[in-house]
């Protein structure tokens, strides 16, 4: 999928477009359904206990392009693992792909349980955002953690 954040880059790009011949039917499709839209967490809690309650969660990808969101800084690895977290013992649907991994990282973490640590405890952090060509860019990251020196 392609995205385009101006006309600029929407011209650039090609449109494929196919549109339906008739219109869907969908009367009484929703009927009985309660549809609620706020932060994952508050309906966690609110909905937890409720029988027949289904979630369905549907995060930007892990390791994808999410430019294109209102608040890219918030698709964080904590927060994926955070919804993961809320999302234990309840009724779910999540969806991912491949290319996210994030079922790898469960899988490592849940093997791992007795061996996992916050390693970087305590370390020193130093930033530097790298310019790039094109434009993309990146922050670099160093963490660093002098032990006995």
């Amino acid at each position: 999928m392609r995205y385009a954040t101006n006309y600029a880059e929407f011209e650039k790009g090609t449109l494929y477009n196919k549109v339906p011949m008739f219109d869907y039917v969908t009367d009484g499709y929703l009927d009985g359904l309660e549809i609620v839209r706020t932060d994952y967490s508050e309906l966690c809690q609110k909905y937890s206990g409720v029988q027949g309650t289904l979630f369905i969660a549907d995060p930007p990808y892990l390791s994808t392009d999410v430019k294109t969101y209102t608040d890219v800084q918030c698709w964080t690895i904590k927060k994926y693992l955070d919804i993961l977290t809320a999302l234990n013992g309840l009724n779910y649907v999540y969806f991912t792909s491949d290319k996210s991994q994030i079922v790898e990282l469960c899988q490592w973490i849940d093997g791992n349980k007795d061996k996992v640590a916050n390693i970087f405890e305590g370390a020193s952090v130093t930033t530097v955002k790298s310019p790039t060509s094109g434009r993309n860019s990146y922050m670099d990251i160093m963490l660093y953690k002098l032990n006995n020196i």
